[in-house]
């Protein structure tokens, strides 16, 4: 597959199998720049790219014949951005950090449809660390720049086109090596080991009860590259690894800007939640691969995808928030739009934000925000009066219990309640009870009737939860 040199994984279709990795490609803002070490290579100047340039100049094709570049055959409006900004955040569990990563999305596909305010979040489509998948190359004997069928892993768009990637791009971009293996990675494996010993201890570890050297093993977190590594008599064909290894999966991280408030940019909350694993390195968690994007100057391919986290239409409806720890990433979304739309001209309702289980002196993420959009008028934060029990501290909400009441419940109400938040289903279990506490007491309503009345908020979409 040819690839601009800093370009993350496209694909490449080719008519017929005999064709291999040619791409014309229309310029765009973005190619100057990542053909800049092709073309050092080739001693030619990026203002001597031509409006139509054949990438990889060594490669042949034949006459008639045209490869398109494209990622994931069901992404139709996937982009390449590029990390423009990122910084540490303050995180209120020791197990993750969290980190704001700004992305430059100017003149792209996805510019507009990355509201955060809007029910959008991010997509990312991570990568693993180029030096660790050069070294496992290396190791298992490969030839990083062999070309390599991955229809089984992307279907082609077109009848008679092939599916093509190299073997550096495949283990970058597309399987997930240092993820963890489970029990039918190692029954699939057993075949492609020549020597017996070695196909003995594989299918020992496909076993329910295993030894205790090997309960050792798998408790130090070795992963698929480990494990191909560590038994030499390993013959695998290059096309067949994606049959042994899951793809990467893709990332969905929350916006936490508007889009009209910062143009041409769009603002994530990420958190890193890397796990130790054998000779002392790390991996990265299933939300997060950092290493991979959060440098700045970094290109990774991005899409827009919803989310359920949705501002009304109308610009004066009061808008309720209760989250807490990463769950407030959207919430700052909210407020930046309401900010942007009162800088217009336009009439704006109240907000009113619960920061659920944070106290004061809390340290937590876009804590300074909040603090200076209060200070505008933009919003009316509550905070716990202690910081003990999380998912008990929907109290805040009876402070506000008259409003609620005349903006959620009554018959002339018209205001939304948006919980979001990292942890079980308790917390909107508890956020509910106190609303129907306060339906019941403030409303007069009955248990059945309060109940009612949240359904009704729940269906019309004026009452939302987002808890992962």
């Amino acid at each position: 597959m040819v690839t601009c040199p800093s370009q993350p994984a496209w694909l490449v279709t080719t008519p017929g199998t005999s064709s291999f990795a040619v791409a014309e490609a229309p310029q765009t803002r973005w190619l100057p720049n990542l053909l800049s070490r092709h073309l050092k290579k080739t001693k030619k100047a990026a203002d001597d790219v031509p409006e139509k340039c054949i990438l990889e100049s060594r490669c042949t094709v034949r006459t008639g014949d045209m490869a398109h570049f494209r990622h994931w055959s069901d992404i139709t409006q996937a982009e390449l951005v590029q990390v423009t900004d990122c910084q540490q955040l303050p995180s209120v569990d020791s197990c993750y950090s969290c980190f704001h990563l700004e992305v430059d999305v100017t003149s792209t596909a996805i510019e507009h449809a990355v509201n955060g305010s809007q029910g959008n979040a991010l997509s990312v489509y991570a990568s693993n660390p180029v030096g660790r998948v050069a070294q496992f190359i290396e190791t298992m004997e490969l030839n990083a720049d062999e070309s390599v069928s991955i229809e089984k892993l992307v279907s082609p768009s077109r009848d008679g086109t092939g599916m093509f990637t190299t073997v550096n791009k495949l283990f970058t971009y597309y399987l997930d090596i240092f993820g963890q293996p489970s029990q039918s990675f190692f029954r699939k494996l057993v075949p492609y080991a020549h020597d017996s010993s070695e196909r003995v201890v594989i299918s020992q570890l496909t076993a329910r009860r295993k030894t205790e050297g090997l309960q050792t093993r798998q408790a130090d977190v070795p992963t698929f590259a480990d494990y191909l590594s560590e038994f030499k008599s390993l013959t695998i064909p290059v096309d067949h690894f994606v049959e042994l290894i899951p793809p990467i999966k893709q990332r969905v991280y929350p916006i936490c800007s508007s889009s009209d408030h910062h143009p041409g940019k769009c603002q994530l909350l990420v958190t890193s939640d890397d796990f130790p694993v054998m000779h002392g390195m790390t991996n990265g968690g299933v939300h997060s691969s950092l290493r991979t994007i959060t440098l700045p100057g970094t290109c990774f391919i991005a899409c827009s995808t919803y989310s359920v986290m949705q501002m009304p239409q109308d610009k004066t409806v009061h808008v309720f928030m209760a989250g807490f720890g990463i769950g407030l990433a959207p919430f700052r979304a909210f407020i930046e739009q309401r900010k942007f739309e009162k800088t217009q001209g336009h009439k704006v309702g109240a907000m009113t934000l619960f920061l659920v289980g944070h106290c004061p002196n809390d340290r937590f993420p876009y804590r300074d925000d909040f603090e200076q959009f209060e200070a505008e008028g933009l919003v009316k934060c509550y905070y716990s009066s202690h910081g003990g029990q999380k998912w008990n501290s929907f109290h805040q909400m009876f402070e506000e219990e008259d409003v609620m009441w005349k903006e959620l419940g009554s018959a002339s109400s018209h205001g939304c309640f948006f919980l979001s938040g990292p942890g079980a289903l308790r917390a909107e279990k508890d956020a509910i009870a106190a609303l129907l506490a306060i339906f019941e007491t403030k409303g007069g309503m009955s248990c059945s009737e309060a109940l009612e009345t949240i359904e009704r908020l729940r269906s019309t979409g004026r009452y939302v939860a987002q808890v992962r």
